[in-house]
């Protein structure tokens, strides 16, 4: 298609053997309607750019020359017999095996069904995924990775930002040539077979590719990885008469891909890249996204602002397998594309959209919490200016977490204060919105404690909430009362720029009774008619 690309959709193959296809049951085989299912909801909507992922995590899922698992391998692995006993990995696999052993082809499936919606199709080919390492004998990890341990990391050399010790030690390691060269081969293999408009190189899933000692000298040797693969696209282009686009998912701060070995501005001044996709990972964070520090260096690559299904991480209850997941609603993801194309982002991405459909595997979870629909209808709009300028806004503040780690560097988790400096972009507030409203979420209840919530300086008054500001994806992972406050916004404090939030633990007497705030939300609604 090689049309222009603004809102870029990343689809996880995971997502077809981790999605029910028909009424929360994993028990019934996954179909080619279930797969073309994912690319046909796109159709009217928003999204312009198809970014397939060629893996299901690590495992590649077509028959490489340099990695033929499904033929080699795969016939004569068999699964356990007590399926209630598996684990996430194993039930992925063996659903992804059966429908690949029958005949099935997801990746070309995708393609040929983006191919019909008349979309743009880039592979997001992930560049060193860490999931299940840990579980060395997975079937879920690729052939190469398994036989080849002395291309690992195995000592990083210190602390990694996201990331556990032990984990990260079992990534692979870049500064072996024979790495770069396993990764060139299978993103030329996969160019050779599909007629796309370009790859993206994830380099989230991790984002860690040399040991700590050896960054500055790796900065170098990923550099000249980039440039590889950026001649490999320009020799299909040419013979194919077309352009073929090289993008990078990358960390959130152009300071924090340096500091990872991944040279930015260098690929930028090169003219290696064109597009760079900025990304906090997996917890959607609009505010954690420093968009300016990448557009005001880069001058050659479009820079795209990433959100995802998950918004938080919610209590983790006993009897159940995992964390609960709040998840990002659509006027989250509207505010979000608003917000990010304002601050200069050229578009946005979405990762992981359809993850609210899971619900795991024979979990008890599933049977309270079985899976809710994502907002596709938050899909149509993500790039039309006029709507997003006037639409429901739903800002939230909320923390930065990655891998349980989390980054100070932002406004949440703070101790009795917080402050926050929010930017509004809306022009004509208090024509086009009647009222706004300010929720403040902290780790422990809080109602026994006088809180007090300002903005611009203005002593907000408090009312008593009962839930949401707008109808949640799901009750999964959404706050508890007795953890939250509400207070009235008089619409008229608010102005286009810069508006001062401020929440402070207002108890004076001994002794004193610390209140952690988590979360600040700032809802507006548009004026009836408007």
């Amino acid at each position: 298609m090689d049309k222009e690309s603004r809102v870029l959709y990343n689809f996880d193959p995971s997502h077809l053997v981790t999605t029910p296809t028909q009424d929360g049951s994993y028990e019934v085989p996954l179909t080619k309607e279930h797969v073309v299912k994912h690319v046909r909801e796109l159709s009217d909507s928003g999204v312009d750019t198809f970014m397939c992922c060629p893996n299901m995590l690590r495992r590649k899922l077509w028959d490489s020359k340099y990695d033929p698992h499904w033929s080699t391998e795969a016939p004569s692995i068999q699964p356990p017999k007590n399926s209630y006993a598996w684990e996430w990995d194993d039930k992925a696999y063996f659903r992804m095996r059966e429908y690949i052993l029958g005949g099935g082809n997801p990746i070309a499936e995708l393609y040929e069904t983006a191919r019909e919606q008349g979309l743009n199709f880039f592979f997001t080919y992930r560049m060193n995924d860490c999931h299940y390492l840990e579980k060395s004998d997975s079937h879920i990890h690729d052939t190469f990775w398994k036989e080849h341990p002395e291309y690992r990391m195995k000592d990083y050399g210190g602390v990694h930002p996201n990331m556990h010790p032990q984990l990260v030690n079992l990534l692979q390691n870049y500064m072996y040539p024979e790495i770069r060269e396993h990764y060139l081969k299978i993103l030329t293999e996969l160019v050779q077979m599909y007629d796309v408009e370009g790859l993206e190189l994830d380099f989230m899933r991790k984002p860690c590719l040399v040991p700590l000692p050896d960054v500055e000298k790796g900065r170098t040797i990923v550099t000249g990885f980039i440039k590889q693969v950026r001649d490999m696209l320009d020799r299909f282009g040419t013979e194919r008469g077309k352009n073929l686009r090289l993008g990078v998912r990358v960390p959130h701060s152009l300071k924090d891909c340096h500091d990872l070995a991944m040279d930015v501005a260098e690929w930028d001044r090169q003219g290696l890249v064109d597009m760079v996709n900025t990304s906090t990972s997996y917890i959607n964070n609009i505010f954690a996204l420093r968009i300016e520090s990448f557009t005001s260096v880069l001058r050659h690559a479009k820079v795209y602002g990433e959100m995802h299904y998950s918004l938080a991480y919610g209590k983790r209850w006993p009897n159940y397998g995992r964390r609960f997941i709040r998840n990002t609603t659509k006027e989250q993801y509207e505010t979000g594309a608003f917000y990010l194309t304002r601050c200069g982002a050229y578009g946005v991405s979405l990762f992981n959209f359809v993850g609210s459909r899971q619900h795991e595997f024979n979990d008890p979870r599933g049977a309270t919490y079985p899976g809710a629909e994502p907002p596709l209808a938050a899909l149509k709009h993500l790039q039309d200016e006029q709507y997003l300028e006037k639409c429901p806004k739903h800002y939230v503040v909320n923390r930065f977490i990655v891998d349980s780690r989390e980054y100070p560097d932002c406004a949440v988790p703070a101790k009795d204060d917080f402050t926050f400096i929010l930017h509004l972009y809306e022009k004509d507030i208090v024509k086009y919105y009647s009222r706004a409203t300010l929720r403040v979420e902290t780790e422990t209840s809080n109602h026994h404690l006088p809180v007090g919530a300002f903005i611009n300086s203005l002593q907000l008054k408090e009312y008593v909430g009962t839930g949401e500001f707008f109808t949640p994806v799901s009750i999964e992972g959404l706050p508890v009362l007795e953890n939250v406050r509400y207070f009235e916004i008089p619409i008229e404090v608010l102005v286009t720029g810069e508006n001062r939030l401020e929440v402070h633990n207002l108890q004076k007497t001994h002794p004193k009774e610390f209140l952690t705030f988590t979360c600040v939300e700032l809802a507006m609604y548009p004026t009836k008619g408007e």
